[in-house]
């Protein structure tokens, strides 16, 4: 029988968010080896994120994160149930992502991606991890981010039991914070056919010229804002 402790399979536990019994196999295979079992886990992990694949990952969160009101982002993790949406694992890697994507300053989600997340650790390879220990399959959904004028951003949760799962990202050309409060919550709460003045049809605007003081598209293009407004999932 392989030399290690209980307190080896905690360490490994902690390490790599493992359960007990896949720690206590790893390390008995590794004959108590901590760093060979860690890349016994990480294989192990990676084979289980290829065979959950072709499942569908049709819950999750909407995080958000700010550089000041200068930038932000808006982030979506999806996960296959709100049981793992509600782990401090699934939540903590949603929000290292976010603030990855706010200090490297990526503006794709490919990119989001491909940057270092943590030193030899990319925003795709921490969600596999994640993913290896939570037995679920996760994946970074949509993304977007603001940079410039008065950016701001505002989450709903539909459950309070859960994270939030609609999240709303504006960008106004001047600072103001009742203003922009005022349009997330709309957005939010009636989710808009155009979010910003150039993705209006013109056939659409020419009905509505008629009668500008009940366009809303009107309305909030006096304040020439800008919004991403998504649900998770």
């Amino acid at each position: 029988m392989a030399n290690f402790t209980a307190a080896d399979v905690k360490r490994l536990r902690e390490q790599t968010g493992a359960g007990m019994m896949d720690c206590k196999n790893a390390l008995n295979e590794a004959d108590g080896d901590i760093e060979a079992a860690i890349e016994l886990l990480r294989l192990k992990g990676a084979k289980d994120v290829n065979k959950r694949a072709t499942r569908t990952a049709a819950n999750g969160l909407v995080v958000a994160e700010l550089d000041g009101t200068r930038a932000g982002v808006l982030v979506e993790l999806n996960c296959e149930t709100d049981f793992v949406a509600k782990t401090d694992l699934f939540q903590q890697t949603a929000a290292e992502i976010a603030k990855t994507a706010i200090s490297a300053g990526v503006s794709d989600r490919l990119a989001l991606l491909a940057t270092e997340a943590r030193p030899g650790t990319t925003v795709e390879q921490l969600i596999e991890e994640a993913s290896a220990s939570l037995k679920e399959k996760l994946e970074l959904g949509r993304f977007a981010r603001f940079e410039g004028g008065y950016v701001a951003s505002y989450l709903h949760r539909s459950d309070a039991a859960l994270p939030p799962t609609l999240g709303v990202l504006i960008q106004l050309d001047k600072d103001d914070a009742e203003v922009a409060k005022d349009l997330a919550q709309q957005v939010a709460a009636m989710r808009p056919l155009y979010t910003t003045r150039d993705e209006v049809r013109p056939t659409w605007w020419r009905r509505s010229a008629g009668s500008p003081s009940r366009s809303p598209v009107t309305r909030a293009s006096r304040s020439r804002p800008s919004a991403r407004s998504w649900t998770a999932g």
